[in-house]
């Protein structure tokens, strides 16, 4: 695969997936936006960039406020010339039960992990439409495939992640541009402790076996890591996934939520 000739953005690549499928697409030789709620965060994946002799740009962003992610977008284009590549990862997590799910608790979820994909993917699908290229991959979850009562308002935030992937999907096609998602299963990580550990109260221990538990869910034994989800991403915005478009496709070793 040879992205040399490609821009990509990718959110939430201070750390976790967003940081590993930056490093991947840039090893393919594309130049990468970091983008990052975290300016730290976002500047140490773009370094990390650099190092190896790719180009990168990062880029402070809270992409839940419209305004300002219409500025970043609007820089990249000027930057970097255009956007090829879209990632949209950033989100974020809550153990809670479906009762006791508040409207503040729902406002924040559906803004973190819906709202904002939606808005770039807007964004950047009507720039790569005007170009007729580009590629877009959208980051949902196995927790958006069906019930979740302890996680509702995190299903239905990233249920609306592969609805809004194949709504435009649907609508930039005759372009030449295609739009798809993946849904991981529980990958070990900074989020998913701190989603753990918030579940009870703060305690590491209980959220470490939590989530352990989950882990024991995958058909296949182990588990799913940021390098398998980069993997796949780098494979659908590649020339190999050239007829691929409105997919979510699951990278989770055959998990099945009881």
């Amino acid at each position: 695969m040879d992205l040399s000739a490609e821009v990509a953005v990718v959110t939430g690549a201070g750390r976790g997936i967003g940081r590993v499928t930056a490093l991947k697409l840039a090893s393919l030789g594309a130049a990468v936006v970091v983008m990052d709620i975290n300016g730290e965060n976002a500047e140490t994946t773009a370094e990390e960039i650099r190092q190896t002799g790719r180009t990168a740009l990062s880029a402070q962003v809270d992409l839940t406020v419209i305004p300002d992610l219409r500025l970043a977008v609007d820089r990249v284009i000027k930057e970097m010339g255009a956007i090829d590549i879209l990632v949209a990862n950033v989100g974020i997590g809550q153990i809670k039960d479906i009762f006791t799910i508040t409207e503040q608790d729902w406002d924040v979820m559906l803004d973190t992990n819906l709202k904002q994909a939606f808005f770039i993917n807007q964004m950047v699908l009507k720039h790569m439409c005007d170009r007729e290229r580009g590629a877009v991959v959208n980051i949902s979850s196995v927790g958006g495939r069906g019930p979740n009562p302890i996680m509702a308002h995190y299903a239905a935030s990233k249920m609306g992640v592969i609805s809004i992937t194949q709504s435009f999907a649907k609508a930039v096609g005759e372009y030449g541009v295609r739009v798809n998602a993946i849904a991981p299963g529980v990958i070990p990580g900074d989020m998913w402790r701190e989603v753990g550990a918030a579940a009870y109260g703060g305690d590491e221990e209980k959220g470490r076996e939590l989530m352990e538990a989950r882990e024991k869910t995958a058909t296949l034994r182990g588990h799913e890591t940021p390098e398998d989800i980069a993997e796949m991403v780098a494979f659908l915005v590649s020339d190999r996934g050239r007829f691929i478009t409105g997919q979510c496709i699951n990278v989770d070793g055959g998990r099945i939520f009881s």
